[in-house]
């Protein structure tokens, strides 16, 4: 579930799943927070989203072996 709060003079959108790292993001309007947390939980949902920290781990050369 994702919730939004305005910290600072940006929006702050946060995504809570279980089983998945919490994801937080900021931007400048609500507007844009909503649609980027709208488009990390439907990834979850259909399996497709990778953390970006799993992101980090993979190498070159694993992506030239693929």
């Amino acid at each position: 579930m994702a919730s939004f709060r305005f910290h600072g003079n940006r929006w702050q959108a946060r995504v809570r799943r279980a089983g998945y790292p919490v994801q937080t993001r900021s931007f400048l309007t609500k507007a844009d927070a909503e649609r980027w947390a709208r488009t990390v939980e439907v990834q979850i949902d259909r399996g497709t989203y990778e953390t970006p920290s799993h992101a980090q781990q993979i190498s070159v050369g694993d992506l030239i072996d693929r």
